[in-house]
């Protein structure tokens, strides 16, 4: 009995299209919680250093 098949061109083109779909949902779905991280981290983060006047 076989059990490992190649992997052809068609099941590529399912996987790639099931994730593309997948992450589509996700970020429509989840776009506030998506946008409030982005936010927070941005302005969380370390503010940009000043150039030091020569």
């Amino acid at each position: 009995m076989k059990f490992m098949k190649n992997i052809t061109k068609r099941d590529l083109k399912a996987f790639l299209l099931g994730f593309a779909t997948m992450l589509l949902i996700e970020l429509a779905l989840n776009w506030g919680d998506l946008e409030r991280g982005f936010k927070d981290g941005y302005n969380g983060g370390k503010p940009y250093p000043k150039e030091i006047d020569k």
